[in-house]
């Protein structure tokens, strides 16, 4: 039998071309397309049915490809109990007639495995994904979109079975050789769900996060280039802007603030003269302020950059709600031609700076000479900061 194909059944025939009987691979005709034997005196032919294997590809992503794939991990086929292992081919479910077994469709263990710096955010797929005993879960779904995190897949250890989704499924008839030689098969390719071919992808991202909310500029070209050298994540959205239609409300926000390996956190857009307040949805006018923040981070932030008016007036509160090391942003109104020029010093200044670990207050100071032309103390354009954070790790 050539490689990649599975013996289902054969069907036997007498020397007239009668039908007699059909044999499945669990009566112990498993890898026979041919059969030519004696009994009774005459000659029985089989003529075999075959089906070919579905396979399973498993790759590990970066987004935007930030770094080469090896770079942020690997993946293992651990084989637990009860799942197979890596092969280029996996079997098909087909459904035997009693007292024979069923031929089951395989689970498959997979587990991503992150280098070290990095972690294993969600896997990314199509079709549908189980547990350890091999029932489908409901709960998450690898086709899950970017704004419905609570339905991603983020556990390292997946387990899968080389099947369609439950939309694509069809039931399965008996071939048109067994039908056509008259054959009554009470068995066949498994009419529960349509074998297939699967793709998974485990999405690593560096063990430091970025949050931006966007604006009206979009992130600068240093920005880019400081995400792989800082140990980044994709910048992430909150609030809106023509790129990010999705406008959270309160708890989304905090739920996208609690995200896996959020370090940092940069706003741009407006902010309140009079009070600690961010507008993180212009259309229906929500505001955060630290009080909504307080207290419910999961873990503290090192450095928050709110590149919008007057909040720095208000630094102290904001770094105490989000238990943060370090925060640039602006005393006064800021433009925004000021602004996107400050925002790309800054990161240029992290991305390029090659003689010691990145330093908050040093790329702050850099990015303030750079718009020295523009400053009106106490009127406009006036940044400040307070505290400093140094990153660690610093890819080179």
């Amino acid at each position: 039998m050539y490689a990649g194909y599975q013996h289902v059944y054969t069907v036997v025939y007498d020397e007239d071309g009668e039908y007699v009987a059909t044999v499945y691979p669990a009566q112990g005709l498993r890898e026979t397309t041919w059969i030519e034997t004696s009994c009774a005196g005459g000659r029985l032919r089989g003529v075999a049915e075959t089906v070919q294997q579905p396979t399973l590809t498993v790759d590990i992503g970066v987004e935007d490809n930030l770094v080469p794939a090896a770079v942020a991990g690997h993946y293992t086929f651990p084989q637990p109990e009860g799942c197979a292992g890596a092969r280029k081919n996996y079997t098909y479910a087909i459904d035997n007639p009693a007292p024979e077994p069923d031929t089951p469709t395989e689970l498959i263990a997979v587990t991503a495995v992150p280098q070290e710096g990095f972690c294993h955010e969600r896997w990314k797929g199509e079709g549908p994904v189980f547990d350890e005993y091999g029932n489908e879960r409901t709960d998450v779904a690898l086709d899950a979109r970017e704004d419905e995190p609570e339905r991603w897949v983020t556990d390292e250890t997946i387990y899968l079975k080389c099947l369609e989704s439950r939309d694509d499924q069809i039931a399965w008839a008996v071939t048109d050789m067994a039908a056509l030689a008259g054959a009554s098969v009470k068995g066949a390719i498994s009419g529960g769900s349509k074998p297939a071919s699967r793709k998974v992808t485990s999405i690593c991202i560096p063990m430091y996060g970025t949050l931006i909310r966007g604006g009206d500029f979009d992130p600068p070209t240093k920005f880019r280039d400081a995400l792989p050298k800082l140990r980044f994540c994709k910048d992430l959205a909150l609030g809106y802007d023509t790129r990010w239609k999705w406008q959270p409300t309160i708890p989304q926000a905090i739920n996208l603030l609690n995200g896996k390996s959020v370090e940092v956190f940069e706003f741009v857009g407006h902010g309140y003269r009079w009070n600690p307040l961010i507008v993180i949805s212009h259309e229906e006018g929500i505001r955060l302020s630290p009080d909504d923040v307080n207290g419910k981070m999961l873990s503290p932030f090192n450095f928050l950059f709110f590149n919008t008016c007057f909040q720095a007036l208000y630094k102290n509160e904001w770094m105490e709600a989000f238990g943060s090391e370090s925060f640039v942003g602006w005393k006064t109104e800021v433009y925004w031609d000021v602004a996107e020029a400050f925002d790309n010093a800054l990161w240029a200044f992290l991305a390029n700076k090659d003689d010691e670990d990145p330093d908050v207050f040093l790329a702050y100071f850099a990015a303030m000479q750079a718009i020295r032309d523009n400053i009106v103390k106490g009127v406009k354009n006036e940044p400040d900061y307070g505290g400093d954070y140094t990153f660690p790790g610093r890819v080179n």
